[in-house]
């Protein structure tokens, strides 16, 4: 019998969030809102993983916090704190589990959650950026660039799908 998702309620929400999406109109911004939860959703359903060891816990739970704060300002050393291991053991850990250091994982939610809005919503850059923790509008397009070749302005131009 295959065992359900470690995160039933986030699955339960996201595919709520789908539905009305969908329900709500037809309109490319709920259209695209519906189809980023639909993505959203199997890629939790891909990633969903379990080590039996308990060994990546406190990993699992700061990513989980990094991905639910992504606007707070939080540091490697507070990530460590929280998951009550020293930084570098730490940093080790979380590279191997994730694949990516902590804040370059944070850097990407970031722009994942960026690129949502500018995709879905007529915020201006500050306004995403902000929303996106980066309280200075021109760092955020620095870094937004340096990650996706192209300035904010420049990707909601684009022509997608």
């Amino acid at each position: 019998m295959a065992r359900p998702p470690s995160g039933v309620c986030r699955v339960v929400a996201l595919i709520a969030e789908v539905l009305q999406s969908m329900e709500r109109d037809t309109t490319k911004a709920s259209l695209l809102a519906a189809a980023g939860a639909a993505w959203h959703l199997m890629a939790l359903l891909a990633s969903d993983r379990s080590t039996g060891d308990g060994r990546y816990a406190a990993i699992d739970r700061a990513a989980e916090y990094l991905r639910t704060h992504i606007d707070d300002h939080v540091s490697v050393a507070e990530l460590a704190a929280m998951s009550r291991l020293s930084g570098s053991h730490f940093a080790a850990l979380f590279k191997s589990r994730i694949g990516y250091p902590a804040l370059q994982y944070q850097t990407q939610l970031r722009m994942a959650r960026a690129r949502e809005l500018l995709d879905t919503t007529d915020q201006s850059i500050a306004a995403v950026a902000a929303a996106t923790g980066y309280p200075d509008s021109f760092y955020f397009a620095r870094q937004f660039k340096k990650v996706h070749g192209v300035t904010p302005f420049g990707y909601r131009g684009q022509r997608k799908g």
